[in-house]
């Protein structure tokens, strides 16, 4: 078996007295890593043969980090939001969660690009230590769905390819 290697950068925490950690913020904290174990569980499954018996613990491993990566993502989009800051943190746990939960290539595709349409959305304002905090979290949640965007079960390159229109059926207006 391959010895552990973390692939996915830690999260980076800031001394207590310059940020007190609302539930939400908690909560998302510890999300990241549970992230990161799903997405390092699919990947080792990437270039295998699944249904190979000698993989079949990793199998069970990615499904159960999928399971904790889901009940993670459900607990913290029923948690209180207490300040304006935990906000993009909602918005970024149920855009996750909808990611998850896309049926095809484009709707994941849509999904994943919104918090580059929409920035101010996925941001926090401001200056001080908690909406620093807060960006920090977000920065590194976004480089998590980036790497979550590279994996064959949820962006299949084939599948976006078939659907992506051909620039010969395309119906160009005349110019006025």
């Amino acid at each position: 078996m391959a010895d552990f290697t973390p692939i996915t950068v830690p999260v980076v925490s800031e001394p207590i007295t310059y940020f007190h950690p609302t539930p939400l913020s908690a909560r998302f904290t510890a999300l990241l890593p549970v992230l990161s174990a799903h997405i390092e569980a699919e990947r080792d499954l990437a270039h295998v043969d699944r249904w190979d018996m000698a993989f079949i613990d990793w199998l069970t491993e990615a499904e159960r980090t999928r399971a904790d990566l889901e009940a993670a993502l459900n607990v913290l989009c029923e948690t209180e939001v207490q300040r304006r800051e935990d906000k993009p943190l909602l918005r970024m746990a149920m855009l996750t969660r909808l990611m998850l939960a896309s049926e095809d290539a484009q709707e994941f595709l849509h999904l994943h690009s919104l918090p580059q349409q929409m920035p101010s959305v996925f941001r926090c304002a401001g200056d001080h230590p908690i909406a620093a905090r807060t960006n920090l979290l977000l920065s590194e949640a976004f480089s998590r769905l980036d790497a979550l965007a590279s994996l064959p079960d949820y962006l299949d390159p084939i599948e976006v390819e078939a659907e992506a229109p051909v620039a010969d059926s395309l119906a160009f207006a005349p110019a006025l």
